[in-house]
């Protein structure tokens, strides 16, 4: 199954190393910065050289953004709220540049995947950062992180919303996760400023186990255990009680009560939301990380067993998957997860 897995989500990878989302009509059309994090993760394992490109390209990508618009330097400078200012979430799959139309683009996750992704690639040895100028913009993108003020932000998040005020939990959680890996480099060409891990970090103490200040349960909390790892034993479970016991159902885990995103019945939300398989797939990763073995292949297999072609879907909607098939997001965990169990029973 992990072969028929990789190879279908090698086939969402562009020649230059950026993978589109799924295979969707609309969903094609774009490389989502997150997803491509989320994506490469299989890569790093089977094929090393694969993923040296993605992020070659990416850094690359954002060196553009600095040379023709000053996207990092221009906000270090002048911080605002306006949207457009802000890194976008996802480029186009066509001329990998961003994309110029209205949406909630402030999603600062973006960065704490980067530099995170970049990190796991160095600790292997491989030469993710090739010379001062991807340096440079390294050091830009963590400025920008502190001209934003991450840790307090309102961003638009995993789901790509209304901006929430105070910040989001998963967000900030994420770029503390991406500055600790980044730092932990022990490069002295990198610079973190003082204090600014802790800042997230105390935000986070005072949002969690909530994701916002009027959300107290989201299926984006669940990456802050896997595989960011930025939570403590007891803001683990809480955060895994509050999901198992109000978010699982049937076909996957809703994002939080009352979602609207493909919901079957928009005049009655509550009860009607999506059914996505990320959910089931960071539960299986999280109980295989924890230890526990039996738990962790049942969240797996629950999604699995419906998709015996290993094209995984995006989410169910009365039990019928919707159009976004595969989603790479979704086929790099289960991947991820197939190989971390397997390595357990010694296959």
């Amino acid at each position: 199954m992990i072969k028929k897995l990789y190879e279908n989500l090698m086939k969402l990878r562009l020649p230059n190393g950026l993978y589109i989302a799924s295979t969707g009509e609309f969903y094609r059309q774009f490389c989502w910065l997150r997803d491509c994090f989320y994506e490469s993760l299989p890569s790093l394992y089977f094929d090393p050289d694969l993923y040296v490109q993605t992020y070659h390209t990416i850094l690359d990508y954002l060196k553009k953004l600095e040379s023709e618009y000053r996207k990092f330097s221009s906000m270090i400078e002048n911080p605002t709220d306006e949207t457009w200012r802000h890194l976008h979430a996802r480029v186009s799959a066509e001329t990998c540049w961003e994309v110029h139309t209205y949406w909630q683009n402030k999603q600062d996750d973006i960065c704490g995947e980067l530099l995170y992704g970049i990190s796991l690639g160095e600790e292997r040895g491989l030469k993710i950062i090739r010379d001062s100028e991807d340096v440079q913009i390294i050091n830009l993108l963590i400025k920008y992180m502190e001209a934003i003020e991450y840790w307090h932000h309102s961003d638009s998040g995993y789901w790509e919303e209304d901006e929430s005020r105070g910040g989001r939990s998963s967000s900030i959680g994420i770029c503390v996760a991406g500055l600790n890996a980044i730092q932990k480099l022990n490069r002295s060409d990198i610079i973190i400023p003082e204090n600014l891990i802790m800042k997230g970090r105390a935000a986070l103490s005072r949002l969690l186990p909530k994701e916002t200040k009027d959300r107290d349960v989201d299926m984006a909390l669940l990456s802050l255990i896997w595989p960011f790892n930025v939570v403590n034993t007891k803001q683990r479970n809480e955060i895994l009680f509050n999901v198992e016991s109000r978010l699982v159902r049937d076909y996957g885990c809703i994002r939080y009560i009352g979602d609207q995103y493909y919901n079957a019945d928009y005049s009655n939300p509550l009860g009607n939301e999506a059914q996505w398989t990320l959910g089931d797939l960071y539960l299986a990763n999280i109980y295989i990380d924890i230890g526990d073995h039996e738990k962790g292949e049942h969240y797996l297999y629950k999604v699995l067993k419906k998709c015996p072609d290993g094209n995984i879907p995006e989410l169910y909607v009365n039990g019928v998957a919707n159009c976004n098939s595969i989603l790479g997001w979704a086929n790099a965990l289960a991947i991820l997860a197939m190989m971390r169990k397997e390595l357990y029973h010694g296959r």
